[in-house]
């Protein structure tokens, strides 16, 4: 598999409406490889930070247990890595992260 940084500059690329910007997130975002690129250029300021948003906390609960017990505990990443993305099954907290986002310019 190829990361497709076409998506991730559409998704960047504050001249798009905001609402075309999340369409090219939740295109990238949909395969776990990528999720983890994106992850990685943002926690190591590749690029700009933006909302990584996780909608389920059932289903990516194992996942971040495993990331806070293992790769936390271990410090192969810093403490506040794991803050770089919100776990929600609230849409409207979706939107107010997002929208903060937009609100502090980033």
């Amino acid at each position: 598999l190829q990361f497709n940084y076409r998506v991730l500059k559409q998704a960047l690329d504050t001249t798009h409406p905001l609402i075309n910007r999340l369409m090219f997130c939740c295109i990238f975002s949909s395969n776990m490889d990528e999720f983890f690129e994106i992850l990685t250029l943002v926690q190591t300021r590749k690029i700009p930070r933006f909302p990584l948003v996780l909608y389920g906390k059932d289903y990516w609960r194992g996942l971040f247990r495993w990331i806070n017990s293992t790769l936390k505990k271990g410090k192969y990443i810093s403490p506040k890595d794991s803050d770089l993305v919100t776990l929600t099954d609230d849409p409207a907290e979706i939107v107010e992260v997002i929208a903060d986002d937009e609100e502090a310019g980033r």
